[in-house]
C-alpha cells in the first residue's frame, strides 16, 4: 500500500521511552512508543512490537522544555537513564521520526510525532505513546493537563471499545508477531491494528500525522463522536482484520471475540446529532426556507432535520422540556442517505421570543430563535387550498379561443435514445390558461382550463381590447362551490432554482393580440433541442418540458378518477429545471441527486431531472409516472419504505422492494406504455429500457426482495385485470397495520377478485405466498436464493413477520409481556444490495394484538444481550386503525408506545447504522416487549 492512501501509522513500546510506529494503529507491546520512566536508576525496555528505529523520544515540561532526551530508539527501544529530578511528576512524553514495518500491511514507514501525558515516578516502569495518546493530547489543546487530561483520555479510549484503560500504561500487543489474548493488551493491540488495517481499505487519511488529525477531529472536547462515517471506516477495518493474511494466524485464538466486542464498543459511541434546520410550517405546498414562527397560548409541534437524531435527545422550548416522538427519515425515496426528521411537540408559551435547544449528550447541537406570536391558531394540513378560479363570460362581442399543444422528441424503446429529428405534437390537456389585460399591467381578466384537446375558449370581451393569452403549467380540477363531490386537484410545476417563495411556475405567453369578433390564438411549446439533440440557443427554450411532465400527471388522474368519481389529490408542486442535475446537495442550485418525490422537507413534492447531455427525464413517461406514482401512495395509499438508494437485481426489504416496483409497474400503467425508459447521456442517445412485457430474465432476483419481480407481477396484473383493481387492492392497504410489501397488496387484491389469474405471474417471479404478512404455507422449502448458505448464515430472511405471543397480562408495572427468545432474529448485509438501509435482512417486523389499553415499551438486544444503541436502529409502529403509532419516551434502553385493548399493531425495527452489524451477520437478536407503569 502506498502511504499516500491511507492511516497507516503506528508506534510502540521503546526502553525507558520505547519508540514504536505502525499503521497509524497498531503495535504490540505498546502499539505506540512506550517509554519506561524509572525515578532512581538507569531502565530499558526490550521492545517486542514492530520496533522503530532512528526515532527519538523526549520528556518535556508544560511549557515544551525538554526535561529528558532526546534518546535514539534502537530495536525498538529507547532507553534512559536516571531522571532527573525535574522531569518527575505528570508530564508530557514525545517520540518522532525513525521508520517502522507496518502491522497490516509490511510498507516501511516513517513515525509521526506521537505524544502521551503520564505522571512519572519511581512506581513507573514504562509509557506507552500511541495514536490513541497523540489524539486525547490533541483534544486536551490549551486545556490543563492536571485537570482534564484524565477525563480527554477515557473519552478516547471509551470510543475505540477501551473503557477503563489508561492507554499510556498498557502496552499493547502486537499481534504481527504473536497471538493475541484477552487481556488489555491485547485488546489495545487489536484495536490499533484496525487503524493499520485502515491503510489496506484505502478509504480515509493519507498518511499517519492526517488520519491521526482525522480522528481527533472526529470527537468534541468531551470526546463525543462527530464523525459518523470516520466511526464506521473504524468499525469496517475491525471486521477487516479477520481476513487480513499477516495478522488472522494470531487472531485465531480469542481475535474474534475480543473483535466483536470491540465492534459493539465502538458503536456505542455515537456521532453527535447535527441539526440542519427546524420547521413549524408542515405545508405539503411550501417551498423555500424554515419558519421559525409559532402561536402564542397553544402546544405547537417542530420538525427538527438533520443526521444522527434519535429519541434520546433533548428539546426544550423557552426553558421547557418538550416531548420528541417519530425518528424517520425524510420521504426521499431514492434519495441514498436522506435526512432525518423527528417531532417535538412543545407546551405553549406566551407571545414573545422563546430559544428552541436541541441537546444531544449534554452538549447543545443547535439553537434557534423562536418567535411566539400572539394569533389565532391556524389549520395545518398537508393539502393545499385550490388557487385560481374561473372566471364567467363577459358581455362584449369579441372572443379569444385557440389550442395549446407542444412538442416531444420520439423515443427509441430499444436504446432509450430521443430522436429529436422526429418530434411528435401532443395537446395540453386540463391546463389553467389565463387572458392578461396588457393595458392594466397584465391583470387577469379571464381564466379557464383546456379541455381534452388542448383547446380554450373566452368569450365576451369588449373590442379593442389588447390582450395575452398566457398558458400556465399547473392542472386544476375544481368542485362545484359547496359539493364534496366530482374531482378535484391542483399540480404545478415550478423551478426550484429559481428565488422566492413559492417558487415560480413555469408558464407560456402568446404574442399580444388586440381583438375583434373571433380571435384564434393558438400555442405552441417549443421543445428547445435542434434535430441532432443539442439544446438549441437560437430557440425560445426549453418551453414544453413542464407541459411534457404534466401529459402523464394529467392521464393518471383521469384513470384513477375512474376509479373514484369523486378523486380528491392534495396539492403537489413539481420541480424542474435545466439545472436539475444527479448530484447531491442544495436543490435551489439543482443537486437533486436524481428524479425523486419529497413526502416532507422544505420542498416537499416531486423532484425531475433535467441537466441535457447527462440525464433528462422531462420526456420519460415511465420516470415521471413512477415518481407520481410515489406522490398517489403516499397520499392515497401507504408507503413505509425505508427509502435510499437501488438498482437492478438486488435483494431489498420488502417494503423498498414494494415501493419502488409498484412506482415502475404504476408508472406504466398511468402513461399506457410497458416501456419503463430512462435516458441520460450526449444529446440524450442512451439510456435504460425496462419491457415489463417481459418476465425478469433468468439471471435476476425473482422473488418479493426484487422491485423487477415486483414491477413485472403488478404491471402484469394490470394489464390483465384492469387498472381499477389493481389500484383498489393499493388504495385499500391505506386501513391496516401491514407494511406496504407485495404481500399486502395480494393479499387485498385476491380478496376482491378471488377468480383472477395470476398464480402463473407469481410463480414466473418465485413469489411464494399471498399471506397478508408474507407466512409460508406449512413445509414449504426455503427459497435457495436467499437461505443461510446464500446469505452466509442468516436463517429467517423470508420471514417477513415474527409473530409475538404475550404472556399473560402483568400486573401495573414494567414487567415482560413477551419473552426475547420468542423474537430472535437475524440481522444480515451479505446478499446484493442489502448492506444499504433498506436491503433485505435489515428490517424485521413483528405482530402482535394488545391484551390491555396503555403503555407497551419495546427493548432491542444483540446475540450478545447487550441493548442495542439509540442510533444504531429505529422502531416504527403501525396498528390495525390505519394509523402510525409514535414512539417516544426513551428510557434505558426502552422505546414506548400507547396501545389499546383489542387492536393489532406492527412493529417494524430498522437497522439505521449497517456498520453496527459485526462481520456483516447476526443471529440470534431479540426483540421484548414490556408493560410499562403509568
Amino acid at each position: 500500500m502506498k502511504i499516500a492512501s491511507s492511516l497507516q501509522s503506528k508506534w510502540c513500546t521503546a526502553g525507558v521511552f520505547t519508540a514504536m510506529v505502525g499503521s497509524l494503529m497498531g503495535c504490540g507491546g505498546g502499539n505506540g512508543i512506550t517509554a519506561a520512566v524509572p525515578a532512581t536508576s538507569a531502565f530499558s525496555v526490550q521492545y517486542v512490537l514492530a520496533p522503530v528505529d532512528g526515532g527519538t523520544c523526549s520528556v518535556v515540561d508544560a511549557r515544551g522544555q525538554t526535561l529528558a532526551g532526546p534518546v535514539v530508539t534502537k530495536s525498538g527501544t529507547a532507553s534512559f537513564g536516571t531522571l532527573p529530578t525535574a522531569a518527575l511528576g505528570l508530564q508530557q512524553v514525545v517520540c518522532q521520526g525513525g521508520t517502522y514495518s507496518d502491522e497490516a500491511t509490511g510498507v516501511a514507514m516513517v513515525g509521526p510525532k506521537l505524544r502521551a501525558y503520564a505522571t512519572l515516578a519511581a512506581n513507573v516502569t514504562s509509557v506507552s505513546v500511541t495514536p490513541f495518546t497523540e489524539i486525547a493530547v490533541t483534544l486536551l489543546g490549551s486545556r490543563s493537563a492536571v485537570t482534564d487530561y484524565k477525563t480527554v483520555q477515557t473519552a478516547v479510549a471509551t470510543a475505540f471499545g477501551l473503557e477503563n484503560m489508561d492507554m499510556a500504561a498498557v502496552a499493547p500487543t502486537d499481534i504481527s508477531k504473536t497471538a493475541v489474548a484477552d487481556t488489555p493488551a491485547g485488546r489495545y493491540g487489536v484495536a490499533l491494528a484496525a487503524l493499520s488495517q485502515l491503510a489496506v481499505r484505502a478509504t480515509v487519511g493519507k498518511d499517519a500525522a492526517t488520519l491521526i488529525g482525522q480522528f481527533a477531529r472526529n470527537f468534541d472536547a468531551k470526546g463525543h463522536v462527530k464523525d459518523e462515517a470516520l466511526r464506521d471506516e473504524y468499525a469496517y477495518a475491525l471486521e477487516d482484520l479477520l481476513d487480513n493474511a499477516r495478522l488472522k494466524a494470531n487472531l485465531a485464538t480469542s481475535g474474534s471475540t475480543i473483535l466483536q466486542a470491540l465492534f459493539d464498543n465502538t458503536q456505542g459511541d455515537d456521532p453527535l446529532a447535527s441539526v440542519q434546520y427546524v420547521n413549524t410550517d408542515f405545508s405539503s405546498t411550501r417551498s423555500g426556507g424554515a419558519v421559525h414562527s409559532l402561536p402564542a397560548s397553544l402546544t405547537s409541534t417542530i420538525a427538527v432535520v438533520g443526521r444522527n437524531l434519535h429519541l434520546g435527545l433533548e428539546v426544550t422550548l423557552g426553558g421547557a422540556p418538550c416531548h420528541v416522538r417519530d425518528v424517520a427519515p425524510l420521504d426521499e425515496a431514492e434519495i441514498s442517505t436522506p435526512d432525518q426528521q423527528l417531532f417535538a411537540d412543545c407546551p405553549a408559551l406566551a407571545a414573545g421570543t422563546a430559544s428552541l435547544l436541541v441537546v444531544d449528550g449534554g452538549e447543545v447541537v443547535s439553537q434557534t430563535d423562536m418567535t411566539v406570536v400572539s394569533t389565532s391558531a391556524t389549520k395545518r394540513t398537508l393539502s393545499t387550498a385550490l388557487s385560481n378560479t374561473v372566471s364567467s363570460a363577459g358581455t362584449g362581442p369579441a372572443n379569444v379561443a385557440g389550442t395549446v399543444t407542444a412538442q416531444a422528441p420520439t423515443i427509441n424503446t430499444t436504446t432509450g435514445a430521443h430522436n429529436y429529428a422526429e418530434l411528435r405534437t401532443f395537446p395540453v390537456k386540463g391546463v389553467v390558461v389565463e387572458l392578461l389585460d396588457r393595458a392594466a399591467a397584465d391583470a387577469v381578466l379571464m381564466q379557464t382550463n383546456t379541455d381534452a384537446t388542448g383547446k380554450y375558449t373566452f368569450t365576451g370581451l369588449d373590442a379593442g381590447k389588447n390582450v395575452v393569452v398566457r398558458v400556465k403549467a399547473q392542472l386544476r380540477s375544481t368542485r362545484a362551490a359547496g359539493t364534496a363531490t366530482g374531482p378535484q386537484w391542483d399540480m404545478a410545476v415550478r423551478d426550484n432554482t429559481s428565488t422566492g417563495n413559492p417558487k415560480a411556475m413555469y408558464s407560456l405567453d402568446a404574442t399580444a393580440t388586440t381583438v375583434v369578433g373571433d380571435n384564434t390564438v393558438n400555442v405552441n411549446a417549443v421543445v428547445g433541442f435542434d434535430s441532432t439533440g443539442k439544446v438549441d440557443a437560437a430557440s425560445a427554450g426549453r418551453q414544453s418540458a413542464p407541459f411534457s411532465i404534466l401529459e402523464v400527471m394529467y392521464a393518471a388522474a383521469l384513470k384513477i378518477q375512474e376509479t373514484d368519481p369523486n378523486l380528491s389529490l392534495p396539492g403537489l408542486n413539481v420541480y424542474w429545471s435545466p439545472a436539475n442535475v444527479g448530484a447531491s446537495g442544495d436543490k435551489e442550485k439543482g443537486q437533486i441527486s436524481t428524479s425523486h418525490y419529497a413526502r416532507s422537507g422544505l420542498m416537499p413534492g416531486v423532484f425531475i431531472l433535467g441537466k441535457a447531455d447527462v440525464d433528462t427525464d422531462e420526456f420519460d413517461q415511465g420516470v415521471i409516472g413512477h415518481e407520481f406514482g410515489h406522490y398517489l401512495q403516499a397520499q392515497l395509499s401507504y408507503s413505509d419504505s425505508p427509502g435510499g438508494s437501488h438498482g437492478n437485481n438486488e435483494f431489498k426489504d420488502a417494503s423498498l422492494a414494494y415501493g419502488e416496483g409498484y412506482g415502475t409497474a404504476v408508472g406504466g400503467l398511468l402513461s399506457g406504455s410497458a416501456f419503463y425508459i430512462d435516458t441520460s447521456g450526449d444529446r440524450q442517445s442512451s439510456g435504460g429500457v425496462t419491457d415489463l412485457n417481459k418476465p425478469s430474465g433468468s439471471a435476476k432476483r425473482k422473488g418479493f426482495y426484487s422491485e423487477e419481480s415486483v414491477a413485472y407481477v403488478m404491471y402484469q396484473m394490470g394489464v390483465r385485470h384492469g387498472f381499477s383493481s389493481v389500484w383498489r387492492a393499493v388504495s385499500a392497504m391505506k386501513s391496516s397495520h401491514h407494511s406496504a410489501t407485495l404481500f399486502a397488496f395480494l393479499s387485498r387484491f385476491i380478496s376482491a377478485n378471488p377468480d383472477a389469474a395470476i398464480a402463473d405471474l407469481l410463480a414466473a417471479e418465485n413469489i411464494r405466498t399471498t399471506d397478508a404478512l408474507g407466512l409460508l404455507p406449512a413445509g414449504a422449502s426455503a427459497d435457495v436464493t436467499i437461505n443461510a448458505t446464500a446469505s452466509k448464515g442468516a436463517t429467517d430472511l423470508e420471514q417477513v413477520y415474527i409473530p409475538m405471543v404475550l404472556n399473560p397480562v402483568p400486573a401495573q408495572a414494567t414487567s415482560v409481556l413477551a419473552s426475547a427468545q420468542d423474537a430472535a432474529f437475524c440481522v444480515n448485509y451479505k446478499l446484493r444490495g442489502a448492506k444499504n438501509g433498506n436491503g433485505l435482512g435489515m428490517h424485521k417486523r413483528f405482530v402482535f394484538t394488545a391484551a390491555f389499553t396503555g403503555e407497551v415499551g419495546v427493548k432491542v438486544f444483540n446475540d450478545m444481550g447487550k441493548a442495542l444503541d439509540l442510533q444504531d436502529h429505529s422502531l416504527n409502529a403501525r396498528s390495525d386503525a390505519g394509523a402510525d403509532v409514535s414512539f417516544s419516551n426513551w428510557t434505558e434502553g426502552m422505546a414506548q408506545l400507547s396501545v389499546i385493548e383489542g387492536r393489532t399493531y406492527t412493529v417494524r425495527f430498522s437497522v439505521d447504522s449497517p456498520s453496527s452489524i459485526f462481520n456483516g451477520n447476526r443471529c440470534g437478536n431479540k426483540l421484548s416487549l414490556w408493560r410499562v407503569a403509568v
